[in-house]
C-alpha cells in the first residue's frame, strides 16, 4: 500500500494530496459515485489546507483535528466540515492505522463542536458584489486609515501590532479584489512570485500553492492596487522567497489562517457597515472571485478563459493555465475602472 512509505513526522498535507486524493479519485471509482467522488476530492483538499504544516503525528491529535474542522466550517461552512470529518476519518486517519503511521482514529466516536456557518446561501455560482459596489470596496480600502485607537487595551498586542494587522488585511484584500486570489494563496505569495515591467504588474500562483493545485500568473489589473504592492515590497527583504504578506508580528512566517480570517472578518464587517453592503457581512473572501468572474463575463471574456485564470480547469495541473502572454490581453480586457483615468 502507498501508505507504508509515509510515517508519523511526515507532513499531513502531502500525505492528503499525494496519498489520500489519488486513492479517493483513482482507486474507488468503481466503488463511488462521481458525484462522491468529487465533493470527497473536494473536502479532502479543504483538510489538506487547514492541516498546512503539521506532521502526520501532530495533526491526528484530536485538538489539532478540531482545530482543523473549525477552520473549514468558518471558511467554508459547517455541512462541509461535517462531511470532512467523515472523509477524512474513513480514508485518511484509518488508512494511516491501517499502514501502522497511527496507532488509533481520534475521530472515531468523538463529536466535534463546529461553529454554525450557512454558506447555504452562495448557490452554485456564489454572490458577487455588482460593479458599483466593487469599485466603492476597493476606493474605500485604498483610503482606509490602518491605524488604531492607540489607547491600552486587554491582549498581547501593541497598537503598532494592530495597525500592522490591519494594513496586512487591507492589502491582502485589495490584491484578492484585483486579482480573485484565494486567501490561501495570498498569504503564500513571494517575491519571486512577482514580476512587474512598470506597465503590468503579474502575481504568480503556483502549483504547489493553488487550492487546487493548478498554476496561474495572475494581473493586476487595477494599477493603484499595483503601486500598494509596489511600496509593500519596497519594505520587504530583497530575498527571493521573502513573503509578501507574512504575519503581522513575524515578517519570516506565513500568516496563520486563523488569524487571518478573524482579521479580515473584522474588516469585512467594518466594510459592510461603512459602505452599506451588508452582503459583506455573509461572505467570505471568496465574493470577490464570484465577482471578478461576473464582471469579466460581462466583458466578454470566454468561460474557458475565465476558468482557467480562477483555477477551474478540469484538465492536467501540471502546467499553467495562463503565461504573460495571455494576461496581458486579458488585462486590457477587464482593466480600466473608474479612477483610472476612463
Amino acid at each position: 500500500a502507498r501508505t507504508g512509505s509515509w510515517k508519523p513526522s511526515s507532513k499531513m498535507s502531502d500525505y492528503v494530496i499525494q496519498d489520500a486524493l489519488p486513492y479517493v479519485t483513482e482507486e474507488l471509482k468503481g466503488e463511488l459515485r462521481p458525484r462522491s467522488i468529487k465533493r470527497y476530492a473536494l473536502v479532502l483538499k479543504h483538510y489538506a489546507e487547514a492541516a498546512k504544516g503539521f506532521r502526520i503525528f501532530d495533526a491526528a491529535q484530536s485538538f489539532n483535528l478540531e482545530k482543523a474542522f473549525r477552520s473549514i466550517a468558518r471558511e467554508h461552512g459547517t455541512k462541509t466540515a461535517k462531511q470532512a470529518k467523515k472523509v477524512v476519518s474513513g480514508y485518511v486517519i484509518d488508512r494511516l492505522v491501517d499502514g501502522g503511521v497511527l496507532q488509533y482514529n481520534a475521530l472515531r466516536g468523538r463529536e466535534i463542536k463546529l461553529p454554525d456557518v450557512n454558506k447555504g446561501h452562495k448557490g452554485a455560482g456564489g454572490r458577487g458584489l455588482s460593479y458599483s459596489d466593487h469599485m466603492r470596496a476597493v476606493d474605500y480600502l485604498l483610503d482606509l486609515d490602518p491605524s488604531v485607537d492607540p489607547a491600552p487595551r486587554q491582549g498581547r498586542y501593541s497598537p503598532e501590532q494592530r495597525a500592522a494587522r490591519r494594513l496586512l488585511a487591507i492589502e491582502v484584500t485589495l490584491v484578492q479584489a484585483s486579482c480573485g486570489l484565494r486567501i490561501s494563496e495570498a498569504r503564500l505569495l513571494r517575491r519571486k512570485h512577482v514580476r512587474d515591467d512598470g506597465r503590468l504588474m503579474t502575481l504568480e500562483v503556483t502549483n504547489e500553492d493553488s487550492k487546487t493545485h493548478r498554476g496561474r500568473v495572475c494581473p493586476v489589473t487595477d494599477g493603484r492596487v499595483a503601486d500598494r504592492v509596489r511600496a509593500r515590497l519596497s519594505h520587504i527583504s530583497d530575498d527571493p522567497e521573502a513573503l509578501v504578506f507574512p504575519a503581522p508580528t513575524a515578517p519570516d512566517k506565513v500568516w496563520d489562517a486563523s488569524n487571518a480570517s478573524k482579521t479580515i472578518r473584522r474588516l469585512y464587517d467594518k466594510m459592510a457597515v461603512d459602505l452599506e453592503i451588508p452582503l459583506l457581512k455573509q461572505v467570505s473572501s471568496h465574493v470577490w472571485r464570484t465577482t471578478l468572474n461576473t464582471e469579466w463575463r460581462d466583458r466578454g471574456v470566454l468561460p474557458e478563459i475565465r476558468a482557467a485564470y480562477f483555477g477551474h480547469s478540469t484538465e492536467t495541473n501540471l502546467q499553467y493555465y495562463t503565461d504573460h502572454v495571455d494576461v496581458t490581453g486579458l488585462a486590457a480586457m477587464v482593466s480600466g475602472h473608474p479612477g483610472d483615468g476612463d
